[in-house]
């Protein structure tokens, strides 16, 4: 893992296997306790400035975490609980009194289960709801039962992309938008109903499919979507849409295309946007339009550690 360092040169201190932290790390938050949490490739590990705790599967104690490899972004939830989702095992529920874990699994003999094995990322809305998107299909979590309901774009079929929950968002004015795996959907949390955005069905035809990994929302009310295909704006106003990717004959544009996270610096106006994505870090001015990559180099030990960025977090300490 590579930690950013803001001087007058951009530099990157790592957290390595000899420090006691895997070499795939998959997500990062910082909790508010002011421990560092990391979803690895091989458990969950919790830093507190100098040395890690692991927290990993044990076979033989239903209170330890369902399973090792955790691909979901990590999410601390308004009462201080950390939940914790995995690439198959299904989501957890961290007790910080106890240090277990609250196993949650998919049952296909339960209803009230939650829908899928494989956890993607949690949302809590403003009323305290949590909702978990997974590769099949967004689940509202009731606390008084400790179950879920489930949502689908494409109900009517069982393995559908649509049904495949990238990213959520609830923008300034409400609105709940989900990015799936091929589509971006408005849901009204009132009627359990999907719409597909419109505006974006031109962008659609120019690509086989768009998968809308991450969202997100400026200053502006303008929302971003990392996407494989670039990064992509939508002015909800003036219903504007605008497109920014790699080009190949132009070495000031986007170094990749495939961007997995988006983190918004509120410091200067909210206009530098930080680009997580599978071919490096990218630095982009939202008002001037340009962008400065960043990429591992062998030479340089200093560098990045990996091309490959699935998350970001924006320390302001």
């Amino acid at each position: 893992m590579s930690v950013f360092c803001q001087t007058d040169e951009y530099t990157f201190q790592h957290l390595t296997p000899d420090q006691g932290l895997p070499n795939a790390v998959y997500s990062v938050i910082e909790g508010s306790k002011g421990f560092m949490w990391f979803a690895t490739i091989n458990g969950l590990y919790r830093y507190d400035g100098q040395n890690f705790k692991s927290f990993r599967y044990q076979p033989d104690d239903s209170t330890s975490i369902s399973g090792n490899y955790l691909t979901s972004y990590l999410f601390e939830d308004k009462d201080s609980c950390i939940w914790v989702g995995t690439a198959a095992d299904g989501l957890n529920k961290f007790n910080r009194s106890t240090e277990t874990f609250r196993r949650f699994k998919h049952n296909s003999n339960n209803p009230g289960s939650i829908s899928n094995g494989r956890i993607v990322k949690l949302y809590q809305d403003n009323s305290g709801t949590i909702w978990i998107a997974t590769k099949n299909g967004l689940n509202k979590y009731h606390p008084e039962t400790e179950e879920f309901s489930i949502y689908k774009p494409d109900p009517n079929h069982l393995i559908s992309d649509a049904n495949n929950i990238l990213s959520m968002l609830v923008d300034k004015e409400g609105m709940f938008w989900i990015g799936t795996y091929n589509g971006l959907f408005q849901f009204d949390k009132e009627e359990n109903t999907f719409q597909k955005l419109a505006e974006l069905s031109r962008i659609q035809s120019d690509y086989k499919y768009i998968s809308f990994r991450d969202i997100a929302e400026d200053n502006e009310g303008t929302l971003w979507f990392g996407t494989n295909c670039g990064l992509i704006g939508y002015n909800k106003e003036s219903k504007i849409i605008s497109r920014f990717s790699h080009q190949e004959n132009d070495p000031g544009s986007m170094i990749d295309n495939d961007i997995l996270r988006i983190a918004i610096n509120p410091d200067n106006g909210g206009n530098i946007f930080w680009l997580a994505t599978t071919g490096g870090l990218i630095s982009f001015n939202r008002k001037k339009e340009y962008f400065l990559n960043y990429i591992h180099n062998p030479q340089n030990s200093y560098s990045l550690s990996s091309n490959i960025l699935w998350d970001i977090y924006l320390d302001y300490i």
